[in-house]
């Protein structure tokens, strides 16, 4: 093993256990943060040439983390419906916090659970717009509804959905709450 390689081999086990609270906060599936760990340690080692070891690296570290965490989650994403993906990513980007320690699976178990619970009405009207990707103008029309009110009602359908997923994943307790 190169010089380079060595001090990065190095500094990575001295940050090991930030490495691994990322790999944490940032992994699809509990299942996964070994492999996080694992890529993010090979991405660093082979790339030692790129990096200035004399300065803080937790930033780089991190962000190499996110990387791979990003591509755990468009794999093990691959395989699910494309509209459960939509709904999956549009409720996490409304999270009020994205430091969630809460799984993505355990996010999607949550989120099959709270639509069961939904009254049936706000059930068809989610459903029809994010899982047969009618457009909210169209749904208005067949309901004799305005358009904003259609549109208000599925922003308070995302809004209990997530109040139910928070409660269901016990998000609301990580955080403090």
């Amino acid at each position: 093993m190169e010089d380079k390689q060595k001090q990065a081999s190095q500094a990575f086990l001295q940050n090991y256990h930030f490495v691994e609270k990322m790999a944490f906060r940032f992994a699809p599936s509990q299942q996964l943060q070994d492999d996080i760990v694992q890529d993010a340690f090979v991405d660093f080692v082979q790339k030692a040439e790129q990096w200035d070891l004399t300065q803080p690296i937790q930033p780089l570290l991190k962000r190499i983390v996110q990387i791979s965490a990003d591509r755990y989650w468009r794999s093990h994403m691959r395989n699910k419906p494309e509209n459960l993906r939509k709904i999956a990513e549009l409720l996490q980007s409304e999270s009020c916090c994205d430091d969630s320690s809460v799984t993505t699976q355990e996010q999607l178990d949550a989120l099959d659970t709270c639509l069961k619970k939904l009254a049936e009405k706000a059930r068809i009207l989610f459903e029809q717009h994010y899982f047969e990707e009618i457009p909210w103008k169209e749904i208005a029309q067949a309901t004799g509804q305005s358009v904003e009110s259609v549109y208000m009602a599925g922003s308070r359908i995302r809004a209990v959905l997530r109040e139910c997923i928070d409660h269901v994943t016990g998000w609301e307790m990580k955080r403090g709450d």
